[in-house]
Order: C-alpha cells, then structure tokens, then sequence
C-alpha cells in the first residue's frame, strides 16, 4: 500500500499511472507500514530484474553448436549460453565432465542466463558441491517423516537424511518450489545432503523490491543470518545475502537499503543489505554521499585551509568543511574550478558535512562534466604499482588504468592479486579514461586448474581481544582450527618471528608474526597495510598447507583486552592514580572472586582533590590516520569513550610502546562518575564507517 499526498511528485514522461503502470516509489515506511510516497516515476514497460545466481558444478551436457551456444546442463540446472556469454579460460576443452563457475540471472522456471562462465577444470567425482534448481520429486521412505527419502532436484538425485538441516524460513519444501542444496558428491553422482534452503514456493512468482529502512531487530545470538526487522517489514537474510558496512555496521538503529525478492506474505528475502548510515552519525543526517564535483566558490584560506561552506558542482551544493575534514590535495590544489571527490554526511536540505574531499583528475578544458559514470568489467590485471598493499594505478589486458586507493574493498578469497589474474572492477570512469576503483574483485589466479577444490582444513580468524569476526593491519588475530601444528610454541623474540614451531601464516601471500602456535590455536599479527576487503588466510605447517579460511579486513576493527581473556566484562589495564602531592600508582582494574569463580572488578575508590586516569589495552587501531597533526595523543580525535550519557575525555589513542599490534588508550575519568561503569567505545576513521568495540565494565565508589 502507498500513500500518495499533495506533496508527491509525479512523473509521466515516460508513460501514465494507471492500473498495470510499472512505476519506481521513493518514500518511507511508517509505523502502519504503509508506504508514504515522496516521488512515484512511471517506468516504460519492461521486465522487473531477475534474481542473480552463482553457482559451481559439473557440466552434464552441451549443446551440438560448436561454438557452445544453446542450454547446457550444469549440476542439475539448464544454462542458457548465447554468444554474449563471457567465457574465462579455454572453452576449447570444455566437455560433459568439467567443472565450471556460472553466472547470471535465474528465471520464475528456475532457468539460468549465463553472462558468464569460468571454466575450472576436470571431472569432478567427489567433494562439496552447491546447486540451485526445482524440487521435481520427493520420495519419503517413513510417512512418519515425509521429508526425509530421496529427492529429485533439477536433474540431480539428493538423499536426504534426518540429519539433514532444512530450511523452510522463506517457503515450505514441496515439489516445484526452488531449493538450494549443499552435500557430499558420491562416485554415483548422487548428492548426500548436508543443508537444504527452500528459496521458494511452488509456484510463486520473483518480485523484486528495493527499499529504504531503519533496523528494528536482528536475529538472536549475534549472527545475522535470520530474520531482521527492518522499518515493520520482516526482512530474511541467509548467508548468501550481500551486506555492506561500508558507511556503518548492521546494528539495531542503522538505516540500511535493502534489495530482494517480494514474498507473498509481505516479507522479503534480501539479496543485498547496505548500510546507508550509522546509527550513530550525526544528528539530523540522512543517509552516506559520495560525489565528484568542481569546486564553484571557497571560503577564505586560514593558514592554507579553507574552513566553512563550499560549493561544488553544477547543483551548487552546499558542504560543510571544518577541521576534521580530510582533504587529499595529492592529485591537485584546492581552487575554484578543481574537479574533487567528496565523501560526507547528507541532511535533507541538501547540505553535506564532509568527511574528506580529494581533488581528481580535473575534465577537459570547456567540459561542464559534474556527474561521473560508474562501470564495471572484467580484465586480466597487465601491471601492479610496486607497493606493499597495492595501492596506486593498475593496469588491465582491455588497456584501463585502475586507481587502487587505501579505501578500496578487494575480495581477494578466491585468488591473490598477481599479474595475469583475472578481476573484476567496480568504480568510477574518470573524464581521462582512467577509473577510481570502489571494488574489486579477483576471481582467479595467473593459473586456472581443479586445485581451486583441494580440501584443507577450515581455519576461524577472529580479533583476538573480543574474538568478533574481522581484523584490521597489524591487528592481533585469534586463529581456530584442528591440527595446525605439531607442538605448543610462544614466541620469545621482537620482530615477531614468521615462523614458530615449523609453522607459518599467510595473509593475502605475506608471511604474519606469530606469538603462539598450538594444534587448534595460532595467534598471530596481520601484515602491516593490507587493503579492505575479504583476504585469504593460509596456515602452512613444514612448507605444506594444512588450513585454510578467510578474514575480513577493515581500516579499524577496534576491541579491548579484557582481564579473563574473554572478551567481556572487566578490561584488561590500569587505574592511575594522581594525588593531590603529585605522587602516582598504578592499581590493577580486576581480581578473581575464588568464591564466584570468575573475574570481577576492583572498586575504585576516589579521594578529594584526585586525579583518575584508565589505561586500557586493545588492538586494530594501528590502520588509521592522525586527523588533527597532532602525534602526541595518537589518534585521540578519531575516538569516542561513553558511559550512558557521559562521555571521558581520550588523552592518547595508539600504539602501545615495545608491544608488536597492542593498541593503548588513556582516558581521564570524570569527578563525578561512580557506580558500575559500562563503557563504550566508538572508533571513526574519518571517511565515514563507524566501528564499536567490545564494552567492558569498571567498578567506582
């Protein structure tokens, strides 16, 4: 239901608003969850978008065409191949047999258009494999339990056990509803199931939606994969589901867009979640901008900075520089007429407060270009910058110049970045050709081969003070898996050694120091200037791999020691203590309750005329930049400690002296502050994400 007001616009250039109209609706939803239109555009008449898909399997027949084109059949799904499919590798040696990567866009008949296909290797007989495709049958072997038998889905014959986890969160498992399977590859060619998600009903039709809401709820026990309520609507994320934190993290009161399939029942099944803005970005914005523009007036410079409104581009917008804005002047001067970048907080009466502004390549000399265009390929990468994370101009086979940034998102689980290996790039076309990239994506290595589905063991990386997913560089890092190592090792040296015990770490290719290692356990330090983005963790015990997963990398991924080591409760540090003679003393923050059986706080107490100080040590600071030029307090600026309404003053944030990935912060405890303290602290890395850490908890008298 939408309501439109007065104040709606309409649009009908293309088209009138009438009944069977195909229209796009900006708006809101409120409490009632009714949707209250600001703007409705009436749309030509065309095809609501398909759903994407992306799936790996063995192709089981081809077409007679030489040139492959016509309906190939992959694990259990009719590809729809035509000459616009873009073909990775050498299709030459593609056979009834081979694995190949697909993707493109599944139909209502659970059909998939091929835009691409990777061609990964030979036969495969066994291992893992993951499908989509239509329930044609069912065969139950106990009425007692009707779902567990054999099941036919798309060509392929699915055994499925009573151990087999079956998801019917989205729709119920009848035959003609779409399923997603993952199982065991058998020597017949059957398929063990391990999970089933019902995407959806027998015979529902996909509706694609796209709106905008604030989070309401998020699934119990800290994942996200579940149900979200997001602005009354019920939202289902499966661990397909896309989510972007680039603008803030996917907390209870972020505003986020959501895109997916329409149920029925109103609900929507997401394919992607981004973050449009933090829960804590300031008040009154509405959402992240990012836009390039030229600069139209300035302020008056102050000592070579110009503080207060400018104006950029042809909408004469108006944004708000002040002394934490970042300005990167190494492509250019700050003048009128310079072509920028501008990344900042929208309010609704237009105005932006700006994070950080970059001058760009400035446009051909007479060019009112204000609004650039965003493109996306695929490429073999030609050349690299000679630097340790990449960062600079690289080149691809189709003769682009990428530009690689310290913000850009690089998923790089699939293959290391090397020359020779096949990429995907997303950003923005600059007016001399080259393009500022947002994202990139490898998706295979200089060498294509079945290697890709050699079976290590997985390995968990975590942030080793709060054990919360993610990692920055020069973080310290927890890593879980089962016979990682031989023997129990610590190290005992500074520079950390990159090998301990015969063991070693690699992170996107580079070795990591190592504190400790054991058969189930390595802590390690990641590389110092990795990129954002997912990197590939390998361990490697006498030169040989024994496990392996991934880690998601941010420019912070801040979090507090605490003094059980769990990650909760009392941190790990110090009170200091000012007297009012001038002496000091250090007192420890926690004690272990032998009675309790666990670890609790040292009430402080405070004496008039006191100063109060808390140290406190963490990690994954150590990625971001001074932003006010002042080195003595570190990064001090970029944090914010809070207890409920309060907020403590932040005297230093950085580098612990002597300690290789310890963070330390210094904090100034207020006079007033007494009772059992939460604190909880908020990092910012000046282009707009937003990080929390683990709160932890002190006791004053």
């Amino acid at each position: 239901t939408v309501v439109v007001s007065q104040q709606t616009t309409i649009d009908e250039k293309d088209g009138k608003a009438m009944i069977g109209s195909i229209v796009e609706t900006t708006g809101s939803y409120g409490s009632d969850r009714k949707f209250n239109a600001t703007s409705i555009v009436v749309k030509a008449a065309i095809q609501l978008p398909p759903l994407p898909v992306t799936l790996r399997g063995q192709v089981e027949s081809l077409p007679a065409a030489t040139d492959l084109t016509g309906d190939w059949k992959v694990a259990g799904r009719t590809i729809k191949v035509s000459a616009q499919t873009k073909f990775i590798g050498n299709k030459t040696v593609v056979k009834v047999g081979s694995l190949v990567e697909v993707r493109g866009t599944v139909s209502t008949t659970g059909e998939v258009t091929a835009t691409q296909i990777t061609i990964i290797g030979g036969e495969q007989t066994s291992g893992d494999v993951s499908f989509i495709g239509e329930i044609k049958s069912i065969l139950p072997t106990s009425a007692d339990s009707p779902l567990v038998g054999t099941w036919k889905v798309g060509e392929r014959t699915v055994q499925v056990a009573a151990t087999t986890k079956i998801d019917q969160g989205s729709a119920t498992a009848a035959v003609g509803a779409i399923a997603e399977v993952e199982g065991s590859l058998q020597a017949d060619g059957t398929i063990v199931a391990k999970e089933i998600e019902i995407r959806r009903g027998s015979g529902s039709a996909i509706s694609y939606t796209r709106f905008y809401g604030t989070i309401e709820t998020l699934p119990n026990g800290g994942s996200l994969v579940g149900t979200w309520a997001v602005s009354g609507k019920q939202v289902s994320v499966s661990s397909r589901t896309r989510i972007s934190r680039e603008h803030g993290s996917p907390v209870v009161g972020a505003y986020v867009q959501v895109e997916g399939s329409l149920r029925t029942d109103g609900g929507v099944d997401a394919i992607s979640i981004q973050v449009e803005r933090d829960k804590d970005a300031p008040a009154g914005s509405i959402g992240f901008i990012n836009f390039y523009g030229s600069i139209v007036t300035l302020p008056t410079a102050v000592d070579g900075k110009f503080p207060g409104e400018w104006t950029i581009g042809d909408a004469n917008r108006k944004v708000n520089v002040d002394s934490l804005t970042k300005i990167d002047t190494s492509r250019g001067v700050i003048k009128v007429g310079a072509f920028v970048e501008v990344k900042g907080y929208l309010f609704p009466d237009g105005k932006v407060n700006a994070l950080s502004i970059s001058v760009r390549t400035a446009p051909a000399t007479g060019s009112t270009l204000t609004n650039l265009s965003f493109i996306e390929f695929i490429s073999k990468i030609t050349d690299l910058p000679e630097t340790a994370n990449f960062v600079g101009q690289w080149t691809f086979e189709n003769g682009r110049k990428v530009n690689v940034a310290r913000s850009t998102m690089i998923d790089r689980q699939r293959s290391r970045i090397e020359v020779g290996a096949l990429a995907e790039v997303v950003g923005a076309e600059l007016p001399n050709g080259e393009i500022d990239a947002k994202m990139i994506e490898v998706e295979s290595g200089s060498t294509t081969t079945a290697a890709t589905f050699m079976q290590y063991q997985p390995l968990a990386s975590v942030n080793a003070a709060s054990y919360t997913s993610g990692g920055s560089s020069s973080s310290i890092i927890a890593a879980f898996g089962s016979n990682l190592a031989e023997t129990t090792e610590t190290a005992r040296t500074q520079p950390l050694p990159t090998t301990l015990g015969g063991v070693s770490v690699l992170v996107d290719g580079r070795p990591a120091g190592l504190f400790f290692v054991s058969p189930s356990q390595i802590n390690y330090q990641a590389p110092d200037e990795l990129l954002p983005g997912t990197a590939m963790v390998s361990v490697l015990r006498n030169g040989q791999s024994v496990a392996q997963g991934t880690i998601e990398v941010t420019t912070s991924a801040p979090s507090i020691f605490t003094a059980d080591s769990s990650g909760q409760g009392v941190p790990a540090g110090q009170l200091l203590r000012v007297r009012t003679n001038g002496s000091i003393s250090y007192e420890p923050l926690a004690t272990f309750d032998s009675a309790a059986g666990r670890t609790i706080p040292v009430p402080v107490a405070r004496q008039t005329g006191e100063q109060l100080y808390l140290v406190l040590y963490g990690t994954g600071l150590s990625d971001l930049t001074d932003q006010d030029g002042n080195s003595q307090n570190g990064v001090a600026e970029l944090i914010e400690v809070a207890s409920g309404a309060r907020t403590l003053g932040v005297l230093y944030a950085g580098i612990a002296p002597g300690y290789a990935g310890l963070d330390q912060l210094n904090l100034a405890l207020p006079g007033d502050l007494s009772g059992t303290i939460t604190l909880t602290i908020l990092v910012r890395d000046g282009e707009g994400h937003v990080r929390r850490t683990n709160e932890v908890t002190i006791s004053i008298k």
